[in-house]
């Protein structure tokens, strides 16, 4: 949990905002399905990459050449089926930025972070090669750190799941530097358990999976509202959502930002 909070804000259209408030869940969406269509390209890349560099020196021989094989298996299947079972959820650090506005919808829901970290883990994404580089290798020593002493013997005693998951979830965590100005914040879910739990949407001609996820009303701070044209008449209608679901106290701040939407 952070030592401090701070506000994220979820940007999003009037629909999305309203069944928060009502349903108190969050929609985490399949990782193949967001706007950037590099999603965990950069990720994988990035850990393969340092991985070539890693130093195995504290292994023993046998665990050396089992972590190499099964970074590769996994990083190898992230590279042939990547939005299997990764579903994100996105918030951002900026609140009333236009790019936003302009890119995911209207209206937001800013959340409190130490709020929502008492039941999710949240994930930083990384923007920058030096940070990259530096996470990644972080990122396989931590993987590595859970085989130093792996033998055949006692291959069955090992958990994979929980290293298996770190590397997908780190990868999804890896952001083309196009998209650094977004201040992004992930909370993501990933592991085949969730496979009963998709959901789907239509946009376009197409479905996009996604699950929920609870989470609770104390984390909801504020609603706001993006430079449209009534926001007046959008405000009031909010408040006529939050009263419905006793939410009432829960303040509303409408954007200063003169864009002509």
């Amino acid at each position: 949990m952070s030592c401090k909070d701070e506000s994220l804000f979820h940007y999003s259209d009037i629909g999305a905002i309203a069944s928060i408030i009502k349903n108190k869940k969050l929609w985490l969406t399949n990782i193949g399905f967001l706007n950037d269509y590099e999603e965990m390209v950069e990720g994988v890349r990035c850990i393969l990459n340092q991985s070539k560099k890693y130093d195995f020196s504290e292994c023993s021989y046998i665990a050396e050449n089992f972590s190499k094989g099964f970074l590769m298996g996994v990083l190898g299947s992230l590279s042939a089926d990547m939005d299997s079972f990764i579903f994100t959820c996105s918030f951002s650090r900026a609140s009333n930025l236009l790019s936003q506005w302009r890119g995911y919808g209207n209206f937001a829901v800013e959340f409190s972070r130490k709020s929502i970290e008492i039941e999710h883990s949240l994930v930083e994404c990384v923007y920058t090669q030096v940070k990259k580089n530096r996470v990644a290798k972080q990122l396989i020593g931590e993987v590595v750190g859970e085989f130093r002493n792996w033998n055949q013997e006692s291959y069955g005693e090992y958990q994979y799941d929980p290293a298996i998951a770190k590397l997908r979830i780190g990868a999804a965590a890896f952001k083309n530097r196009h998209f650094e100005a977004e201040h992004e914040v992930r909370l993501i879910v990933s592991g085949a358990d969730v496979k009963s739990s998709v959901l789907h949407r239509s946009r376009g001609n197409y479905l996009v999976p996604y699950i929920e996820l609870p989470i609770g009303s104390e984390s909801i701070s504020a609603i706001h509202i993006g430079p449209i044209a009534d926001q007046s008449l959008a405000e009031r209608s909010l408040k006529s959502l939050l009263r419905s679901c006793d939410m009432g106290h829960i303040p509303i701040y409408k954007s200063n930002i003169p864009y002509r939407a």
